[in-house]
């Protein structure tokens, strides 16, 4: 009996850390498989981003930069009304202090040779607050920049026309920065070729970079929910209470990624006053 005892002992340690080992490695894999998922799309949207270039247009939009709400295609998304936009909030480990998950959608061009392209990129399918961080693009010849043309082809693009990058996407953010290394926001200071405004309904930038404007810089924000995350907040009806509750303690298991990208084509820009 005394030695069933002891060996029923061993078993339940041995279960006991078999299941702990099991658990930890299944972790270390989402992990991995989040952070190559992530680098991977990081590293696509660093390459295009520092491509950026200007038309030299009269109010031509070079670079433009909002908040996007769910819609179904860009241009109504950044117009949506700002009640349809609700950021996702997270209360950070160890304290009182929130993060609050923003999506943006940016379009902007660049330039091969005599051929121009406009490329957009905004989190589609983000009604619950989580989506799919989504690219479309095309090219146009120079004419094509005359009044914005080839920015409202863009724009309004209908969902299914844009090529799916990266589930799972809770946060991305583009912050421009001027060539003295500060974020270029609604509160700065007036730069030219640069029309900053401010969205309401979170208190974030919206700017257009136009004529032959460029930031010096763009950061890059990117936050990615793990799989099993996702596919559990997917049970709760999207919006509801409940969903935005689950979430919000949830902030260990979203994944952060940041870059600095400098735009080569940018010329020297810094506030007007």
């Amino acid at each position: 009996m005394v030695s069933i005892g002891i060996m029923g002992v061993i078993v339940v340690a041995l279960y006991g850390m078999f299941h702990h080992t099991q658990r930890a490695m299944r972790s270390n894999a989402t992990q991995v498989d989040v952070m190559e998922a992530g680098r991977a799309a990081v590293d696509l949207l660093t390459r295009e981003l520092a491509e950026a270039a200007a038309g030299r247009q009269v109010e031509g939009v070079n670079l433009f930069l909002a908040l996007a709400g769910p819609d179904r295609t860009l241009s109504n998304a950044w117009f949506t009304p700002t009640q349809l936009y609700q950021p996702v909030v997270q209360s950070l480990v160890g304290g009182e202090a929130q993060r609050t998950n923003h999506r943006d959608g940016v379009f902007f061009l660049s330039q091969f040779n005599q051929e121009w392209t406009g490329t957009a990129l905004w989190v589609q399918d983000a009604a619950n607050g989580v989506g799919t961080l989504s690219r479309f693009a095309t090219n146009a010849h120079a004419s094509m920049l005359v009044s914005n043309r080839l920015m409202s082809v863009v724009m309004r693009q209908p969902a299914t026309n844009y090529v799916r990058l990266l589930e799972g996407v809770i946060h991305f953010r583009l912050v421009p920065y001027d060539s003295a290394g500060r974020a270029m926001d609604w509160r700065s200071n007036d730069y030219a070729g640069v029309q900053l405004a401010v969205d309401k309904v979170a208190s974030e930038t919206r700017a257009a970079f136009v004529s032959n404007a460029l930031p010096a810089y763009l950061e890059l924000e990117l936050g990615v929910l793990e799989p099993q995350i996702l596919e559990q907040y997917k049970s709760f009806a999207p919006g509801s209470a409940m969903a935005r509750s689950y979430l919000s303690n949830r902030v260990g298991q979203v994944h952060l990624f940041r870059q600095r990208v400098p735009i080569r084509q940018s010329q020297p820009i810094y506030a007007v006053n």
